[in-house]
């Protein structure tokens, strides 16, 4: 059941916003992903009744289920930053989350020769943790490479209290942030985007709880919006108390309902939400599933394995 007529390589936006992909490349009808001998509903699903084993669509029907496997992803909140949707594309504001605006991002890169350049990174959970950082690695680069990075004044707002959650990876990180000269802000939250005059307003985080806003003009800003878990998700029993699908982390088997599974990112795993998570679960999921409709006991397990390859 998916809804849409056309399916993504997300990864792929970044290299698109740093002139290394063509948009196009990363589309593809999804009629032609659909394997034979599988029927695709192409509707949208409104709720849940798992005490029932159904399924609401968007056009009224119900579908019964055996089993069901929830893989929506997670919903990119473009609302949740004031003046965000309607500043996109143009005055200088830009996204890689966005297959629309991903080329309008290396547009930007390529016209700017001097100025104020930011880019901002939301709380966290969201999905591929190191694109906010890739789309500033890669236009200073092209700006290193073009001879104009010495007059761009590079800032990274960062929601976060760390350059990237894992320890270990953080040095490396740091030496190209400090070979690129861009100044890097802690627990500053984007709150809105003045497109018109280019103006952007975080929220920075106070030591004793006491928040300050901070306004900063640029001359092009890329913005990673704010995400949660899609809104039928949240709604519906299947979800935890922070609106993602309660599943069992090592199973992926719903906790409350056995003939429920997750995967991606609309779960509430701990491991971080990319692609190669994904890669890693999709065997749990199906030989768990397998197992379950024979009525044997599952044994397969996810070990929280992820990946975030960060071209710098």
């Amino acid at each position: 059941i998916d809804p849409a007529t056309e399916h993504f390589y997300q990864p792929g936006w970044t290299m698109v916003g740093g002139g290394v992909f063509d948009a196009a490349t990363t589309r593809r009808s999804m009629q032609s992903l659909i394997p034979r001998g599988v029927t695709w509903l192409q509707q949208s699903v409104v709720g849940f009744a798992p005490k029932d084993n159904e399924i609401e669509l968007d056009n009224g029907d119900r579908v019964h289920y055996s089993q069901l496997i929830v893989a929506p992803g997670l919903t990119l909140d473009w609302a949740g930053v004031k003046g965000l949707a309607e500043s996109l594309g143009k005055n200088g504001v830009t996204s890689n989350y966005s297959y629309q605006h991903a080329p309008y991002t290396w547009e930007l890169v390529q016209k700017t020769k001097q100025g104020k350049a930011i880019f901002t990174q939301p709380p966290m959970p969201i999905k591929c943790a190191g694109a906010p950082q890739k789309a500033l690695y890669l236009s200073c680069d092209h700006w290193r490479r073009a001879g104009v990075l010495k007059d761009i004044d590079v800032n990274f707002f960062n929601a976060g209290g760390v350059l990237f959650g894992v320890p270990d990876y953080v040095p490396a990180l740091q030496s190209y942030i400090d070979k690129y000269e861009a100044k890097v802000h802690y627990s500053h939250n984007l709150q809105e985007i003045d497109g018109e005059n280019k103006v952007a307003h975080f929220k920075k985080a106070g030591g004793e709880g006491e928040d300050e806003i901070i306004s900063q003009e640029f001359d092009m800003i890329h913005v990673c919006p704010p995400q949660r878990a899609p809104k039928f998700v949240a709604d519906s029993e299947l979800a935890d108390a922070g609106g993602w699908l309660e599943v069992d982390q090592f199973s992926l088997q719903h906790k409350r309902f056995d003939n429920v599974w997750g995967l991606g990112d609309v779960m509430n795993t701990p491991n971080a939400k990319t692609m190669a998570a994904v890669r890693k679960q999709v065997p749990v999921v199906a030989q768990n599933l397998v197992d379950s409709l024979a009525g044997r006991d599952i044994h397969c397990a996810y070990d929280g394995y992820g990946s975030c390859p960060l071209t710098v």
